[in-house]
């Protein structure tokens, strides 16, 4: 039993290669404009204001600010984006706001008094107040300060919470382009959980086409 857990662990860990995927959240029209255009573009950022950036996490469990937890998402394979240049830099908006400076790419987490005053530990490692603030508690938010080209090397999968925001013919489109891509459905409330209905959209599309 133990050994099959170390197999386990080996295969999915391991032999499945590098870091942690990252998430982008969109919305369906953003989808649509992403896969025809086959660029991520940067969007505008809460902080610094008139800053630009593609926003990421590597938790599924966070989502960008305007963007609802049950929206679509781009699963990112990090280690390429790395290769070609694409650096993904962790981003600190309460450290950006407490130090009233401009990000200059790599923000550390925050450590300024006026922020550690009421503090309290949470999963990012950042000290927070107890009023305010709230929705930052589980940050876990990077950058791109770059539009990426080609994105459809990049992308693991596309993940839907309903499929009534899958664009079919679209997707269908670009994994012609792109067959390595994956579509998933994922569970809003356990983010973390997803079910490939790659086949399922595909042979739904072709009954259509045939019909």
């Amino acid at each position: 039993m133990i050994i099959k857990r170390f197999l386990d662990f080996v295969n999915e860990s391991y032999l499945k290669g590098g870091r942690q995927p990252l998430y982008h959240y969109s919305r369906r029209p953003g989808i649509i404009g992403i896969i025809n255009d086959d660029v991520l573009k940067m969007g505008s950022v809460a902080r610094p204001r008139g800053s630009k950036a593609i926003c990421l996490t590597r938790s599924p469990y966070f989502t960008h600010d305007g963007v609802a937890k049950a929206s679509p998402r781009i699963v990112l394979n990090h280690d390429k984006l790395k290769n070609d240049g694409y650096n993904s830099l962790p981003v600190d908006e309460i450290g950006i706001a407490g130090n009233k400076s401009k990000h200059s790419g790599n923000f550390t987490k925050s450590k300024f008094d006026n922020i550690k005053s009421g503090k309290r530990p949470v999963p990012n490692g950042l000290d927070l107040p107890k009023p305010g603030w709230m929705g930052l508690e589980v940050e876990f938010e990077e950058r791109i300060y770059s539009d990426i080209k080609d994105i459809g090397k990049y992308i693991i999968s596309f993940e839907f919470a309903k499929e009534s925001d899958i664009p079919k013919g679209d997707l269908i489109n670009y994994l012609e382009k792109y067959p390595h891509i994956v579509i998933n459905l994922y569970d809003s409330n356990k983010r973390n959980t997803v079910v490939d209905i790659t086949d399922k959209i595909i042979e739904k599309d072709k009954v259509l086409l045939d019909s």
